[in-house]
């Protein structure tokens, strides 16, 4: 058991539905909020969408609308309706990770990477840690599509992203990258013996009541459907729509993670709670800081920073943290009004072509922050 749990008062699980009471605010509300989405999906943005907003930890709305496809006798979403997170596994599950282990003294940011991943080896790689990593800025590409090169298996995935080569100086600037992400997962792997799926299945989910998983591949998870995938010749059901993470196994740091709007919030709210007795509280706030290490950056520790007219939307505070994942989910969490706002959609289904979830996104966030501020 984490030394920081004896003690704790765990606020969030189970995150209480009506708990604050009800009261005609959150009706109103949650009818807004329903109709905001119902719109969406008549524009196509998605089929259908799951949205969540917890205050104080507590839930004021949890809607449901729309159907897993477009089809007319496609099931209708409903409040439970499991989603491929896709990018929302970095903070979801390889961050929850990190942070207990840094908890724990097992891992230090400033770990050089190849301490945990020795064969991550070339030139200007030695200055690169575990920082690095988690504000996007080792030197590493953005993304690689292994999976066109035959690569397979955890494994080999993990050797691919410590030979690839760095393509800037670490430090210098932000690229959102995948392949660090991989590596962390790798870095949690070896410094708990665990892999990443069990470990924060045995160590963080039960204590936070969450019931995400991973889409191990050949053992698919009853979720809403994601793309008509062009690689795969099928409909991507059950199984992760990230080419690289289908490719290593289901189980990645970047990608892979399957769950609900309820377990999203649950991790949200962790962060916003001062780590909920997994970590420190003053490591919570720091990882959910914007960094500094990049001048002009955003990026804090795996979660982004809030910046106005992008995806959080126009209306939360400076120190608001998030992120978005590319089947259309996203987490946003802000400390000053101790809100946690969490919309998941198949935005890809039929296709990712389909950019409309960006308007909807900052729609749904405005909409809520007017609503809380006008009490």
């Amino acid at each position: 058991m984490s030394r920081w749990l004896a003690g704790a008062a765990l606020t969030l699980s189970p995150l209480l539905v009506g708990g604050c009471g009800t009261c005609a605010r959150d009706e109103i509300l949650s009818r807004e909020v329903r109709e905001l989405l119902r719109k969406q999906v008549e524009l196509g943005a998605f089929p259908g969408a799951v949205a969540l907003v917890a205050h104080q930890g507590c839930v004021l709305v949890k809607v449901a609308v729309g159907r897993e496809t477009y089809a007319k006798g496609s099931a209708p979403i409903t409040e439970d309706t499991v989603y491929d997170l896709a990018s929302l596994t970095k903070v979801c599950a390889t961050l929850p990770a990190m942070a207990v282990l840094l908890g724990r003294g097992t891992i230090s940011l400033d770990d050089r990477l190849d301490k945990w991943v020795p064969e991550f080896r070339g030139v200007g790689k030695e200055a690169v840690t575990l920082r690095h990593l988690m504000v996007h800025s080792s030197g590493l590409p953005a993304y690689i599509r292994f999976f066109r090169k035959g690569v397979k298996g955890k494994a080999n995935f993990i050797a691919a992203c410590a030979k690839t080569e760095l393509r800037y100086r670490p430090g210098e600037k932000k690229v959102y990258s995948d392949l660090g992400v991989i590596l962390l997962m790798a870095v949690v792997q070896r410094a708990s013996g665990k892999s990443l799926d069990r470990f924060v299945a045995e160590e963080i989910y039960p204590t936070l009541g969450v019931t995400a998983c991973f889409g191990e591949t050949g053992v698919p998870v009853d979720a809403a459907p994601t793309e008509n995938d062009p690689w795969r010749g099928r409909v991507v059901r059950g199984e992760v729509h990230d080419e690289n993470a289908f490719a290593m196994g289901g189980v990645s740091g970047h990608a892979g993670l399957f769950g609900t709007a309820s377990d999203v919030a649950r991790i949200g709210q962790c962060f916003l709670d001062g780590g909920s007795g997994l970590f420190p509280p003053s490591l919570a706030a720091k990882l959910c800081r914007r960094d500094g290490m990049v001048a002009g950056s955003t990026r804090a520790l795996l979660w982004d920073t809030f910046k106005k007219g992008e995806s959080g939307g126009s209306r939360l505070s400076p120190g608001a943290f998030g992120h978005t994942g590319f089947t259309g989910t996203s987490v946003w969490c802000d400390p000053e009004s101790g809100l946690c706002m969490v919309l998941l959609t198949n935005r890809v289904h039929p296709t990712r072509a389909n950019r409309k979830i960006s308007a909807a996104r900052r729609a749904f966030h405005d909409l809520v922050a007017d609503a809380l501020a006008r009490d």
